[in-house]
């Protein structure tokens, strides 16, 4: 274990003085790998070099340093293989440079006991002075891979990190002269942009395994990144209103040569008026196009803005010759059906045949989301739009019928090596048409007899509201997380139920869950029958009062914003 460093000094988390993993950057390192924190096998210095069964560690004694423990043994054997990149190249460093060190001393070292943990919000004056301390960033750095929420914090990447896992910041940091680094540029000619890509921290996989292939996909893309190939430059934007007759029409004959064509709508949700009327193709489907660098651009039409005298009437001829004529593919095309049909006269049957991103993505891989940021996040060639809504609504839509370009030669990809899923999409496809006239007929309700079972709901999650605020001695609301947490863990003591996929502490349904069977064992049937007097009956054999108060409220709560209000809204 190595002692801290004269610049540890000041540190809020200076503890003992011992503990100390400094960065590890080669000369000449092309790709610099942010990570959290070193662990205990960084601390002590034990490189993970295989196992024995499945978990038993065979280690090697090494200097301490940055990624040799299980998820440096990962990272060197699995992930940083698919970027090309020569170990040699990447350099190495954390957040932190130490472990968070407890109050208790271990009776065996003689030393305070130390964990993994980061720091809270409140308790970032640790991450500030390792920082200004120690993170460098030398001229040859080509990019930044944050791992982890707290390396993509530190570098300014906005927030969640999962929105742009797999994806670039919107801006670069800068590196000055010394190596140190800043948001912006400071001066022209002594700062250099370096780029930062967003990935998972390896050490989540643990717990969120679902995650392996999208990972694998990022470090495809890091390869990618570094030798110019990623990402790609947008294709032009043409405004179908103003656009010369022989252009729309020159358009409309290139996108007939293509494979398919996809479409997007923008439209007011409530109303479902449609505002941007959005058409792409695959660049590499018509190369030819006149005047644009071998870049077929994205058509866009501005439904009720100002345009030539008869451009709607035209481009809505040419947009139905074009659909009958050309598959076209969605995503979530049930979404932009109703739109089309108002705006455009368009319906299922005007269409040679329609393929939908969102629903092969959920045959083909059902345990992962299936949003087009999501998908696009693995396979699009352009970088993040969806941040755009609002900000710039013609590149916003450009993103989105580009992603959906992407996103669908991935499926086709997919579906070769998957012909069973083929066939139960396209069965699932023959339905959709059959949905969507069942979701706009609707359903037949008796109001008149849900209005009493709302009533009666309402009740009960008054009834879970009122016990509780009798049992806090305040009115605690149950539907806030942090207030929950604060009685349940902080005032209560409680054992901290964390999230399987954030690590955070939470109160969400499962941790209530196993919160009350401490107290009183859990009844199978308990969804069934969650009323008052069954809650009044679990109190008084020993259940804890604000977790049974939380179940009578939550469930009470869900039946009538999932089931009940559903049925009668819009009735009155």
């Amino acid at each position: 274990m190595l002692p801290k460093p004269d610049a540890c000094s000041g540190c809020p988390w200076y503890g003992d003085g011992q503990g100390y993993v400094p960065d590890l950057i080669p000369e000449g390192a092309k790709l610099l790998v942010l990570l959290q924190n070193p662990g205990k096998n960084e601390e002590e210095g034990r490189r993970v070099v295989g196992y024995e069964g499945a978990k038993h560690q065979v280690t090697e004694p090494c200097p301490p340093q940055p990624l040799i423990g299980p998820t440096g043994f990962a990272f060197y054997q699995t992930f940083l293989p698919l970027s090309g990149v020569d170990p040699s190249e990447v350099g190495l460093a954390n957040v932190l440079r130490c472990r968070r060190q407890l109050d208790e001393v271990d009776p065996a070292t003689g030393m305070r006991k130390r964990t993994n943990d980061m720091p809270s919000k409140d308790e970032r004056g640790a991450i500030e002075h390792c920082t200004r301390a120690y993170l460098r960033v030398p001229d040859s750095v080509q990019l930044i891979v944050a791992q982890g929420a707290h390396a993509w914090r530190l570098l300014g990447g906005p927030q969640p990190l999962d929105d742009w896992r797999g994806y670039l910041a919107p801006d670069p940091v800068y590196a000055q002269k010394d190596g140190t680094i800043t948001p912006r540029m400071a001066d022209e000619d002594e700062a250099n942009p370096v780029p930062v890509f967003a990935t998972l921290h390896l050490a989540d996989l643990n717990h969120r395994p679902k995650m392996d292939l999208p990972t694998r996909k990022d470090f495809l893309k890091i390869g990618r990144i570094l030798e110019s190939r990623w990402p790609w430059v947008w294709p032009p934007i043409l405004n179908a209103n103003t656009l010369h007759e022989d252009n729309l029409e020159e358009w409309f004959i290139a996108a007939e040569a293509a494979p398919f064509v996809v479409i997007d709508t923008e439209y007011d949700r409530d109303t479902k008026a449609l505002s941007l009327l959005g058409l792409a193709i695959p660049e590499e489907a018509a190369p030819f196009f006149v005047g644009y660098s071998n870049k077929t651009p994205v058509l866009q039409y501005h439904w009720y803005e100002h345009s030539s005298p008869g451009r709607r009437d035209d481009f809505t001829h040419l947009l139905t010759l074009l659909v009958g004529r050309v598959p076209c593919v969605f995503q979530n095309v049930l979404a932009d059906m109703p739109v089309l049909q108002r705006a455009c006269g368009l319906d299922w049957s005007s269409f040679t045949r329609i393929e939908d991103t969102m629903q092969a993505h959920a045959v083909l891989w059902c345990e992962l989301p299936h949003t087009l940021e999501f998908q696009a996040s693995m396979d699009s060639r352009y970088n993040k739009t969806k941040h755009l809504m609002g900000v710039d609504i013609e590149r916003y839509n450009a993103g989105d019928l580009m992603d959906t370009v992407c996103a669908w030669q991935a499926r086709l990809d997919d579906f070769s090596r998957d012909t069973l899923s083929r066939g139960v999409y396209n069965t699932q496809m023959l339905l959709l048409p059959h949905l969507d006239r069942a979701m706009s007929v609707g359903i037949a309700v008796d109001a008149e007899k849900v209005l009493p079972a709302i009533a009666k709901y309402q009740a009960r999650a008054v009834e879970g509201e009122r016990m509780a605020h009798a049992y806090c001695g305040w009115p605690i609301n149950l539907r806030s997380d942090e207030q929950m947490k604060h009685v349940l863990y902080e005032l209560e003591g409680m054992p901290v139920q964390k999230h399987p996929e954030s690590r955070l502490p939470t109160t969400n349904a499962d941790a209530i869950a196993t919160l009350r069977q401490r107290f009183y064992p859990l009844d199978p049937r308990d969804d069934e029958s969650i009323t008052p007097a069954y809650v009044l009956d679990r109190i008084a054999q020993g259940a804890h009062p604000l977790l049974e108060a939380h179940v009578l409220h939550a469930h009470a709560d869900h039946v009538m914003s999932h089931y009940l209000l559903p049925l009668v809204k819009g009735a009155e």
